[in-house]
């Protein structure tokens, strides 16, 4: 009885226990530095948790930081990573905000590493992580092909710029066609699954389709090549290579060589490209 009794209490497990021992680990400290940096346990408690809380400002210095303030302190850390691209970026705001954070980070050479490591671990597992960055580069991929076809169609409308036309028209249907590619190697054997899927890269609609997956957790079917992050992940490849920073380069040339292109539309166009090629590179860093 007493070791069904301890075996249960393993499987349920001791959350904070759990989150002191995570504490514990990573920092090694000595007697000597738990008792210099009193506020730490607490606050990479409440780190753990990683909870989106309202960021409140602590002007502290790192000598008199307290506890609470600590707990207070880390409370910034989910918000700052949710609105980052990147765990890095998401800590480096994180500690810039807080004096004593910056204080520890000059003086500690463990620290910034440390937290890099468990904010990228904590970024990768939590469910509003992972969709809002799938979201965003779902809703940057649809706008960014709005605008390429907006531009297209202007181009088109015009004899000196039609071969701007053709050259942006190539680009983006290359795209579709190692996309279809893609598609083609995730799900043959399956005539209809492979349809479908064809139509949705037709429609402009793989990226938000894919971003959807991955949201939801879709598992892969024995007859996929590969998991739904990955095939993301890919599709995230296939249009920064193929279409945004080409499209970006075509259409600031013929920007530079045609002035009466300039208007909100096409540097719209260039500055939506240039922020899906900077997203996708760096989620696909991530991933």
């Amino acid at each position: 009885m007493r070791e069904r009794s301890e075996r249960v209490h393993h499987q349920r497990g001791d959350v904070p226990d759990k989150r002191h021992t995570l504490c514990e680990q990573g920092m090694q400290f000595t007697h000597n530095h738990a008792r210099r940096y009193a506020f730490f346990q607490p606050m990479m408690t409440r780190v753990v948790e990683n909870k989106l809380r309202v960021a409140v400002v602590v002007e502290t210095r790192l000598c008199d930081v307290s506890k609470q303030e600590g707990r207070t302190m880390a409370g910034g850390l989910a918000i700052a990573m949710a609105s980052n691209l990147t765990a890095e970026a998401g800590v480096d705001e994180w500690v810039l905000k807080y004096p004593a954070l910056t204080e520890i980070d000059k003086e500690e050479v463990w620290f910034r590493s440390m937290l890099n490591v468990v904010a990228k671990r904590l970024l990768g597992e939590v469910s509003w992580g992972l969709k809002t960055r799938v979201i965003m580069g779902a809703g940057l991929s649809l706008t960014d092909m709005a605008t390429d076809v907006f531009v297209i169609v202007r181009y088109m409308g015009e004899e000196e710029t039609k071969g701007y036309g053709w050259i942006l028209l190539g680009m983006v249907a290359a795209c579709m066609v190692i996309q279809l590619l893609v598609v083609f190697a995730q799900n043959k054997g399956k005539p209809w699954m492979l349809a479908t899927e064809a139509t949705i890269v037709l429609t402009g609609m793989k990226p938000a389709v894919d971003s959807y997956r991955v949201c939801i957790g879709q598992e892969m079917e024995e007859h996929h090549a590969f998991d739904a992050k990955t095939e993301l992940v890919a599709t995230k490849a296939v249009e920064m290579l193929c279409e945004s920073i080409p499209g970006s380069i075509l259409q600031l040339y013929a920007l530079f060589n045609d002035k009466g292109l300039i208007s909100r539309a096409t540097v719209g166009s260039v500055i939506v490209s240039a922020m899906t090629t900077g997203f996708s590179s760096a989620s696909i860093s991530f991933e």
